[in-house]
């Protein structure tokens, strides 16, 4: 009897996953998932992970990770890439600005997260902001990093800094792809 289990422990997150698998089976209402899962969603990544499983609603989700994104960078990121496939690029942007401006991320992290950013300053004319991230993700020697420099480097037209970026990217990680599209 689960609604008595739940009264009982109304704090277990396990129980009241269960439950809710058990119940809806494929696609949860976001609806359930506030009502039995409650306040958690709004500071445990566990619920928040699980929530994100279950609920397949684009917009749900959306809402989820916007709150998700008040407690942890690494939400952020995800909803920052959920905004940019929605076209919603101001947003995102905002959105990956607060997470690569988090201090507890750390700096792979950040590497492997500035693609998109870095690509959006560039397209906006502010091609000083883009070069300042795109050098700070290459620093950390991160693939990443490496390629989203060259990218960069290749649209302003420094072919020499951005083959050297593919360079260092195919010789540290065996991976000879982004520099061969480059010479290509």
């Amino acid at each position: 009897d689960y609604d008595r289990l739940l009264e009982n422990a109304p704090y277990d997150l396990p129980l009241a996953t269960h439950y809710l698998s058990a119940k809806f089976v494929k696609q949860v209402p976001l609806a359930e998932v506030e009502r039995r899962l409650g306040d958690r969603i709004a500071f445990d990544t566990r619920a928040v992970a699980w929530a994100m499983a279950a609920v397949s609603d684009g917009e749900r989700s959306v809402e989820l990770l916007q709150n998700a994104c008040g407690f942890s960078p690494t939400y952020c990121q995800q909803f920052a890439t959920k905004l940019a496939m929605l076209g919603r690029d101001a947003e995102a942007a905002e959105a990956f600005e607060r997470a690569l401006g988090d201090e507890s991320v750390d700096d792979v992290a950040k590497a492997n997260w500035s693609g998109w950013l870095v690509n959006y300053y560039q397209s906006r004319g502010r091609t000083d902001e883009a070069l300042q991230l795109a050098a700070r993700s290459a620093g950390t020697g991160a693939a990443a990093g490496l390629v989203t420099s060259g990218r960069l480097y290749e649209r302003l037209g420094r072919l020499d800094e951005a083959e050297f970026a593919f360079t260092s990217n195919a010789e540290h990680y065996d991976a000879p792809g982004e520099l061969l599209g480059f010479y290509y």
